[in-house]
């Protein structure tokens, strides 16, 4: 039979053994939540460096509105391009990524028909671009602005 203060002792002891074994697991996981949070930071942070936008914005005369589109998406760099008067957005479309040349053509057919449309509504127009970073080629990435408009 075991008496009551070997009891108590042993059961001292196992809290004891329990109090820090809790104490060893809750400081190790507070240093794998940590060291996880800071790798979550970078990643993110290295994702939000790269994914960074660049604008272009032409200015372009009704007429060649079609063909200066048909360019940009030939070129298969641009991710949006934006059609505006003024202020006033008149299109707005997403363009394939790496898509570029005949197969550009194929398939946004339907795109540079309503583009060509427009052109033949309007006068002079500004065409946004929309380009990611990775599609600079190592050039230094900055807002550019210039105008195409034949006087």
């Amino acid at each position: 039979m075991i008496n009551r203060d070997t009891m108590k002792e042993r059961f001292d002891s196992l809290k004891s053994e329990g109090k820090e074994r809790f104490d060893e697991f809750r400081s190790e996981g507070k240093e794998r939540f940590d060291s996880l949070k800071s790798e979550s930071k970078e990643r993110f942070n290295e994702f939000r460096s790269e994914s960074k936008e660049r604008l272009e914005e032409l200015k372009v005369e009704g007429g060649q509105l079609a063909g200066k589109v048909r360019e940009i998406i030939q070129e298969g760099k641009a991710r949006k391009i934006i059609i505006k008067k003024g202020e006033r957005v008149l299109a707005e479309f997403p363009l394939i990524v790496g898509v570029g040349g005949a197969t550009a053509a194929v398939v946004l057919a339907s795109t540079l028909a309503a583009v060509a449309a427009i052109g033949a509504l309007v006068s002079d127009v500004s065409v946004v671009i929309h380009r990611h970073d990775s599609d600079a080629n190592g050039e230094e990435v900055r807002e550019v602005s210039f105008t195409e408009i034949d006087e």
